[in-house]
């Protein structure tokens, strides 16, 4: 045995530190001598280092046992007995051992111990009766043990122990076992401590042949111990990893690997400082098989239960993090398949103030597999508890899964099924403490990849997490829950395998005098589809639903999001798979205080297509719904369509998902509701060379009426934006947005948004897709004054998107009303944007309109009408549109005749519902100059004014250019407006020299209506344009 005692090695360290090291390596064994039967080889030498009585502040230890000798070959004729191959040696032992004494700022012992690796078998005679094979010698054994204490200072203890590997020859002989490991820290001190543990089995031998085999995986274990005497922190950690088995050869089984098990191997105290707990175990990986069986991953269990009150120092707080991951399987080969992936089981319960329990489990990988007929292995399963129990203090308890992946199938064979997780309450937390955090985490196995067979399935994920805490005497102060869960992905394969699907579930039951502040996060995401290869299809995402109900929190705040997994791509010649869909409820409840619920829903992303005849994948469906009850309540809903995906080399783009959110559920126990509603449309996916994905359209649709609270209202909606085309394909148009919104209230507030999807983007000979049009429609009754707005503004494209906006307004006192509508053409066109806004202060009702287009015939002209203050305006418009206006009024004919230029066509007006009221109309236009042919004149022309009763008290009509007025005039009568806006034809100034004349001309007019009386109305039309330049024979009307 090689020994050697302390301070072998002394090595300076700092300014006035020393460190000793003790360094011993056994010698390793001979090998037996060939002959008639081969002897035996002979066991590496043990070794033990001590380091112990230093007084040095640093100190460590390395041992490392010899190697076993080979075992000699057998040359002896099988028939006399002879020809029988050697064992290999033993590999030799190995301890390391360093104990530290010491009064410092820091100290430390390090202890590192490494089993010889056993010596491989000899090989039996081989004539046609050939002798036995040898077997391979056991891996030397490795013992760690690290102690340090240090009253004065920090103090640290690391031990890592090493066990040897099985020996192995190959065919014909069996390998060796794993030689086993444990490893031992200690650290106590004064200061922050930390003890460090990890201990590794040794590998089993390879083996095979009739009647042979390989050499299993080694045991481990570890252990640490951290004790700290002052208010530092206290670390103890401990690793524990399985051997692995040997590979199983020319048809024999594959080794067993050696499962990791720790229960309870960390401890200490500190002295109201922080204690920290690591236990981690991780299974050995399973011995591969050439024709036999692949074994299983071992087990990886890790349990740790830890009740700081029995320690006479009490911590501050205590964290711990508890993990286990099961070992892979054994892949096969020649016709074998892959084994599966261990399991994993992690539990962690924590007793003290302030305690955070952290627990994760991870299932081992499948074994691969190779062949037809044969498939990858399954992935592990997994299981992770944490709880936590504190009196008064916060307590934290999370636990994450993770479902092993399946394993891979190689020229022909099946991939392996990842493993599916799912989680029941397994976070607990006493409901006494000042604050709780609870989380859970679920994620779903991936499916193995296929080489030519079958792609191996996704896990799917599952999460419920229920929390009460109105049956206890004594109750929480405040709650946070995250409730998560994840679908793995699905395989890839020819035909990629859909991913895996996502639930979760969150309900939470509050007391009345409990739950200060609470939020629940309820979280699904679906797996993504598996790639799809060449002439196949990707995989579908996985669809995702999230539930959560809150109920009896004081100030509860709950959001729920699902998300759809998204599609697999194609590598070529093939569809790619369309999203996952996306279901999202929240419910909460609240006698006497304020809720929030928001339930969010994402549509998966479509995958990418390839080649013409196919198209990349459709967006996920979308579908959310939310309802709050409670003094001041807010819901919220929101979807989101799923994007297309791409289409590559003449393949079509995917579709975007088209979405509706409809609702405004709620109820009001106080003073007030809110509700939140919001539409997006999946955009389209782009296209190289074919037709670009179509947009989702988007409609938001809000109502809810009680007549005796105050109710705001807020619905929106966007269109999807068009694919966009690439290599000469066109872009695709915007998708069309609706927001719609109807409300009754005491008091309150209302605002309808519509935003049009943008065209897409078109490069080379392609153009791009026209913008979506927008509807934005709100309306109201309100006993008392509140305001009203829509919003609605078109998309941008090759041609902008129309829009229209309505705001609505029935009441008893005052209506404040604001109706905004506007659109934009890419650049290139003559009027590159185009806006129009209508407002008024009304009583008892009234209505405001706002509508704009651009590039097509001008709109329909409104007539005096009740209620109604509007803002009407057509950019760009086809001039033979006009034809009947042109023919009723003979001046703005001649002045805009022949090769004019008509930037746009309007309307302008108001009714008068209360006495002194104002109404304002307005357009807006943005003007490239560069466009016109020729440069003349700006002009303006006014036609066909309309009245009502006295029709108004007063009408200014300002119109500016460029930010500067052109144009003002203000009428107090009636006959004098109408004198003016008949049939008028004014010139504004040169666009050609001067102020007006640079590339882009801004204008705006506007119309100020003021009442005299109720039952007033006044409105007239105006032509915006360039005409060509004045015949000197003609007579135009200019003002």
């Amino acid at each position: 045995m090689a020994f050697a005692p302390a301070g072998a090695q002394s090595l300076g360290k700092g300014k006035g530190l020393t460190m000793s090291d003790v360094t011993v390596t056994g010698a390793d064994g001979a090998a037996g001598a060939t002959g008639d039967n081969g002897q035996d080889g002979a066991g590496g030498e043990p070794a033990v280092a001590t380091n112990s009585g230093s007084s040095d502040a640093d100190n460590s230890a390395e041992a490392a046992g010899g190697a076993g000798g080979e075992g000699g070959d057998g040359t002896g004729d099988p028939a006399s007995g002879d020809g029988d191959g050697g064992d290999g040696g033993a590999g030799g032992a190995a301890t390391a051992v360093t104990l530290t004494t010491a009064a410092a700022a820091s100290s430390s012992s390090t202890s590192l111990a490494t089993g010889g690796a056993g010596g491989a078998a000899g090989l039996g005679d081989g004539s046609a009766a050939s002798g036995a094979g040898g077997q391979g010698g056991q891996g030397g054994a490795a013992h760690a043990i690290a102690a340090d204490t240090n009253p004065s200072g920090d103090a640290a203890g690391t031990a890592r122990a090493l066990g040897g590997g099985g020996g192995g020859r190959g065919a014909s002989s069996s390998g060796g076992a794993g030689g086993g490991a444990t490893a031992s820290a200690f650290a106590s001190g004064g200061g922050d401590v930390t003890a460090t543990a990890m201990a590794t089995g040794g590998a089993g031998g390879a083996g095979g042949g009739d009647g042979y085999g390989p050499g299993a995986g080694g045991v481990s274990w570890a252990g640490a111990i951290a004790n700290g005497y002052g208010p530092g922190a206290a670390t103890a950690s401990a690793t524990s990893i399985g051997g692995a088995g040997g590979d199983g050869l020319a048809g024999a089984d594959g080794g067993a690997a050696h499962g990791a098990y720790l229960t309870n191997t960390v401890s200490g105290h500190t002295e109201q400082g922080t204690m920290n707990l690591s236990q981690t175990a991780i299974g050995g990986a399973g011995g591969n098989s050439d024709g036999g069986r692949a074994a299983i991953g071992g087990q990886g269990v890790s349990s740790l239960s830890f009740d700081d009150a029995v320690n006479a120092q009490k911590s501050q707080a205590v964290n711990a993090w508890v993990t286990a991951v099961g070992g892979a399987g054994g892949a096969g080969a020649s016709g074998s398949d892959g084994a599966k992936g261990g399991q994993a089981i992690a539990h962690v319960a924590l007793q003290e103030d302030g305690p955070s329990a952290n627990a994760s489990a991870t299932g081992g990988a499948g074994g691969s597999a190779s062949g037809a007929g044969r498939a990858g292995g399954a992935g592990g399963g997994a299981t992770a508890t944490a709880s936590a129990v504190a009196v008064g203090t916060a307590e934290w308890a999370l636990a994450e899964e993770t479902g092993g992946a399946g394993g891979a199938g190689l020229s022909g064979a099946d991939g392996g099924a990842g493993a599916s997780a799912s989680m029941h309450n397994n976070v607990a937390a006493t409901p006494n403490a000042a604050s709780i955090t609870l989380t859970q985490s679920v994620t779903g196995g991936a499916g193995g990849d296929s080489d030519g067979g079958v792609a191996g399935a996704a896990g799917s994920a599952a999460a419920w997490l229920t929390y009460s805490d109105d049956n206890d005497s004594s109750h929480s102060g405040g709650l946070v829950a995250y409730n998560t869960a994840v679908g793995g992905a699905g395989g890839a394969a020819t035909v990629g395998a859909d991913g895996g699907s996502a639930s979760s579930t969150s309900l939470v039951n509050g007391s009345l005098d409990g739950f200060l502040a609470s939020e629940d996060f309820t979280y699904a995401v679906g797996g993504a589809g598996g790639a799809g290869g060449s002439g196949g299809h990707g995989g579908k995402g996985g669809y995702a639903t999230a539930k959560g109900s809150m109920n009896n929190s004081t100030s509860p705040h709950l959001y729920v999001s699902a998300t759809g997994g998204a599609g697999g791509a194609v590598a070529s010649n093939g569809d790619g798979g369309g999203g996952g869909a996306a279901y999202a409820t929240a419910l909460s409840f609240r006698d006497n205080g304020p809720g929030v619920a928001s339930a969010i829903a994402t549509g998966g992303a479509g995958g990418d297509g390839d080649g013409a005849g196919h198209k990349g994948g459709d967006g996920g469906e979308a579908h959310a719904n939310s309802y709050a009850y409670g003094q001041q309540a807010i819901s919220s809903a929101e979807c989101i369509g799923g994007a297309g995906g791409a289409g590559h080399d003449q393949a079509d783009g995917g579709d975007g998902a088209s979405v509706t959110v409809e609702g405004g559920y709620g109820s009001v126990a106080g003073s007030s509701i809110e509700f939140d509603q919001h539409a997006i449309g999946g955009a389209g996916g782009d296209s190289y060379g074919g037709a670009a994905g179509a947009a989702g359209a988007a409609s938001s649709i809000l109502s809810f009426h009680d007549p005796s609270h105050t109710v705001f209202g807020f619905s929106e909606a966007d269109g999807g934006q068009g694919g966009a085309g690439h290599d000469g394909s066109n872009g695709a148009d915007g998708g069309a947005a609706y927001g719609w919104l109807s409300i009754t209230g005491l008091t309150g507030d209302g605002r309808a948004t519509a935003y049009g999807g943008d065209g897409g983007a078109a490069d080379g000979s392609g153009h791009a897709g026209n913008g979506g049009g927008a509807r934005a429609s709100a309306g109201a009754t309100i006993a008392n004054s509140g305001p009203l707005s829509a919003l609605a503004i078109g998309g941008t494209g090759l041609h902008g998107g129309d829009a229209s906006a309505v705001a609505g307004e029935a009441t008893t006192g005052l209506s404040y009303l604001y109706a905004d509508a506007s659109t934009a053409d890419l650049p290139g066109a003559l009027v590159t944007a185009v806006s129009a806004h209508a407002a008024a202060v009304a009583g008892g009702g009234g209505e405001a309109v706002a509508i704009v287009g651009i590039d097509h015939e001008a709109n329909a002209f409104f007539g005096p009408g009740p209620a109604l203050t509007f803002a009407d305006v057509a950019a760009n418009p086809d001039r033979t549109s006009l034809s009947g206006v042109f023919a009723a009024n003979t001046n703005l004919a001649s002045a805009f005749g022949g090769s004019s230029q008509i930037f746009a066509v309007g309307q302008l007006g108001g009714d008068i519902t209360l006495a002194q009221q104002q109404d304002t109309a307005e357009i807006d236009l943005t003007v490239d100059l560069t466009k016109l042919a020729s440069r003349q004149d700006l002009m303006v022309g006014f036609f066909n004014p309309g009245a009502t009763g006295a029709g108004f008290g007063g009408l200014n009509l300002d119109i500016t250019a460029d930010g500067t007025s052109v144009l003002h005039q203000a009428f107090a009568s009636v006959s004098a407006a109408t004198t003016y806006l008949t049939d008028h034809a004014v010139d504004l100034g040169s666009l050609a020299t001067g102020a007006l004349s640079g590339n882009t001309l801004t204008l705006q007019a506007v119309v100020t209506l003021t009442g005299s009386s109720v039952g007033e109305a006044y409105d007239f039309g105006l032509i915006l344009g360039d005409p060509p330049a004045p015949d000197p024979h003609a007579h135009v009307l200019l003002g």
